[in-house]
């Protein structure tokens, strides 16, 4: 009986073994703040077995930094620049004008290059007639 047991365990380890990865994965967050918008950004980044590099971010554009405040916009955009990683932008045409206090906005994909603490993260926001555009500034970093 033991011997059995003692065996299962051993097969349960080695498939637990087997089963861990060695990918290195990093977790980045950076923000910035311009004259109208507050944005932060959470980034993740997991290197894959083939060299190249999955990612996720979640972007919070807030309206003067303050969620009680908003804008009255008829569309709203924005492109954000990782450095040789990704560039994501999306605009948003109203069918009615709405009034916006922030932005959230998730993303994943795939690269060849990884993010690297000195990259360039710029942001450039669009709303109506206006645009404001800022560099992010790395605050954390997290490598596991």
């Amino acid at each position: 009986m033991y011997k059995k047991l003692l065996l299962f365990l051993i097969l349960l380890t080695g498939v637990l073994i087997g089963c861990q990865t060695d990918d290195e994965s990093i977790e980045l967050d950076y923000e910035g703040i311009g004259t109208n918008w507050r944005v932060d950004l959470e980034y993740e980044e997991e290197q894959l077995n083939n060299g190249e590099y999955e990612f996720e971010f979640n972007l919070v554009i807030t309206y003067n930094d303050q969620l009680g405040e908003s804008i009255v916009a008829d569309q709203m955009g924005y492109r954000l620049e990782l450095g040789d990683v990704a560039v994501f932008e999306n605009m948003e045409v109203y069918d009615e004008t709405i009034d916006v206090s922030a932005l959230y906005v998730d993303g994943e994909g795939l690269s060849e290059h990884s993010l690297t603490n000195d990259a360039q993260v710029l942001i450039v926001i669009n709303w109506d007639d206006q645009e404001e555009s800022f560099p992010l500034n790395l605050v954390r970093t997290d490598d596991d």
